[in-house]
């Protein structure tokens, strides 16, 4: 597979999202590209539960940029990162707001603390990260129903 333009990856990284939700029995409409807070707005069909859902793509990266807004919790927010690696291979990392929030703000709290390749303090920054190495979150589709 041809590596995507970032538009096409992320256009491709919501389609995937919204076709998992689906299969998951959510009713899943895509919003228009202007919309800050969620790529997807879903409904359980069988429990009525109303997410919004942010998806953030990569081609074989297992890392993904964010800022410090996103250490801010919002309610019925679920991040996706989906990391496409094949035609026919994807990881989904699915997390909740609230999680992301607390994972990405204590680690930016850690990088502050870590001293740079010169023994030097790092400068505080807007960018975070978010990375999942011991998989704690891949394919936790059942995150989005509790």
């Amino acid at each position: 597979m041809e590596k995507l333009s970032k538009t096409q990856s992320g256009i491709a990284g919501e389609y995937l999202v919204a076709g998992k939700l689906t299969l998951d029995g959510f009713h899943s409409a895509i919003t228009l590209r202007n919309n800050e807070e969620a790529d997807i707005l879903a409904t359980n069909s069988n429990t009525g539960k109303f997410i919004k859902v942010q998806v953030k793509t990569s081609q074989n990266k297992s890392r993904w940029p964010l800022s410090k807004k996103h250490e801010i919790s919002v309610p019925n927010l679920f991040f996706v990162f989906l990391n496409i690696k094949s035609f026919d291979e994807q990881m989904y990392y699915i997390i909740s707001s609230a999680k992301l929030a607390e994972l990405i703000k204590a680690g930016h709290e850690k990088w502050l603390k870590t001293p740079n390749k010169k023994g030097e303090k790092h400068n505080d920054t807007d960018m975070r990260e978010f990375s999942d190495p011991e998989n704690d979150y891949l394919n936790r589709w059942d995150l989005l129903n509790e």
